[in-house]
């Protein structure tokens, strides 16, 4: 049973530990995705910034009329007017804000992401050592309970040695019962006639005694 608990224990521990390696390297690849967008959306807005810094000054000058001469036309990159540049210069503002807010979130999810990615670690880490240490304590388990089976087995084998032992000298004695036993049952079936006449010779030996000592009878 312990055996079974241990091998699930490990087993369930092999899979979270591929699981969090899985995601880890899906987080990893994300990360790096993601990293190389806001640094892509940072440089775009650093870009613009440096671009309508220069360019769009220029393009709010007003030009330079020469009496006598024909007014230069309007760059053809906003349009003909003033009002015209000052309305794409407003947009390009918008649309460099735009980016620094995309930048901002995409760094923002990649701090989510990146706390969630740790804590997800903590979480495993911790259920990996409460998952070895369960294996440990199972294991050691395992091997008191394999300690005592092998003394158990010892002790088993030693009476079992006795026990044979035993047999053999109970079977030796019942040999020698049955050899003996038709001497026993002679004596057995004698023993009264033998009590008797064993009392008349003692008797007679009693007597014979006495007349040597001078009895009269």
């Amino acid at each position: 049973c312990c055996a079974f608990i241990a091998s699930v224990a490990h087993v369930q521990s092999t899979w979270a530990t591929e699981a969090m390696n899985a995601q880890h390297a899906e987080w990893v690849k994300a990360n790096r995705v993601d990293a190389e967008a806001a640094r892509f959306v940072a440089s775009a807005a650093a870009t613009l910034k440096a671009f309508y810094r220069t360019e769009g000054v220029a393009l709010l000058q007003l030009p330079t009329v020469v009496a006598g001469q024909t007014p230069p036309e309007a760059p053809e990159t906003f349009g003909a007017s003033t009002a015209t540049a000052v309305t794409k210069v407003a947009e390009s503002s918008a649309v460099v804000t735009a980016l620094l807010e995309i930048q901002k979130d995409i760094l923002a999810d990649l701090a989510v992401a990146k706390t969630e990615n740790e804590a997800a670690w903590a979480s495993y880490r911790s259920l990996a050592s409460q998952a070895s240490q369960q294996v440990a304590a199972l294991t050691s388990g395992i091997a008191s309970l394999e300690l005592i089976k092998s003394h158990k087995t010892k002790d088993m084998l030693r009476a079992k040695q006795d026990r044979l032992m035993k047999l053999g000298l109970m079977r030796s004695s019942m040999v020698k019962a049955q050899h003996a036993d038709p001497g026993c049952t002679w004596l057995l079936s004698n023993f009264d006639y033998r009590m008797w006449a064993r009392q008349t010779e003692t008797d007679g030996l009693t007597r014979a005694k006495a007349v040597l000592e001078g009895a009269v009878w």
